[in-house]
């Protein structure tokens, strides 16, 4: 009889054990021996911040937007799995391209059957001296909550990225991208997406 089992027979508690990834394409998560539950967070990818415009009156350019927040909370038994992939950030606009969106984060059924969660990433910056922020990425899929992200800052402001969306323990992730202050000021990456599994 393995250490669990026993455990569990003499009325052991399971410990909740907690698994983040800022990374990772079509990979499988396997559930720990002897947890009911798993809380599942995914947040999408943070859109880049575009290039600044100006010369002679440098100014910043439009901020990228935050990515999309799914939750869900499933039953769940020790070697079940699910796949997951998470987005990475967009790129900062430069003076050949312009800034991308984030990409989208997701959790797929493996062995256990869930409703796929997904988090969308968030727009990249617009170009030029009337650049929009880059839009919130949207969300679905989750049983508890999808929230969309929150926009970049326009172009002119203070090129903000749209801060990632504060969700599970109260953690924010996935935030857009800086823009860049003037011509020669190019725009940050997006924060890369994030997942977290929670076991009870």
């Amino acid at each position: 009889m393995g250490a669990m089992q026993q455990s569990l027979l003499m009325g052991g508690k399971f410990s909740p054990i907690r698994r983040d990834y800022a990374s990772g394409s079509s990979a499988t998560e396997t559930a720990p021996g002897g947890c009911e539950t798993v809380t599942i967070a995914v947040w999408g990818a943070g859109g880049g911040g575009a290039r600044g415009t100006g010369s002679a009156e440098p100014a910043y350019g439009a901020g990228g937007g935050s990515g999309g927040y799914s939750y869900s909370s499933y039953s769940i038994t020790g070697g079940q799995t699910v796949v997951y992939t998470v987005g990475v950030g967009g790129v900062g606009g430069n003076s050949v391209t312009g800034a991308t969106t984030g990409g989208t984060s997701s959790v797929v059924s493996g062995t256990k059957t869930i409703t796929t969660l997904s988090g969308v990433g968030g727009g990249g910056g617009g170009t030029g001296v009337f650049g929009s922020g880059g839009a919130g990425g949207t969300a679905s899929g989750g049983t508890i909550t999808n929230t969309t992200g929150n926009p970049g800052e326009d172009a002119g402001n203070s090129g903000t990225g749209g801060a990632g969306v504060v969700g599970f323990n109260s953690e924010q992730k996935g935030d857009g991208g800086q823009a860049g202050l003037g011509q020669s000021g190019f725009g940050s990456a997006g924060a890369n997406g994030y997942i977290i599994f929670y076991y009870e």
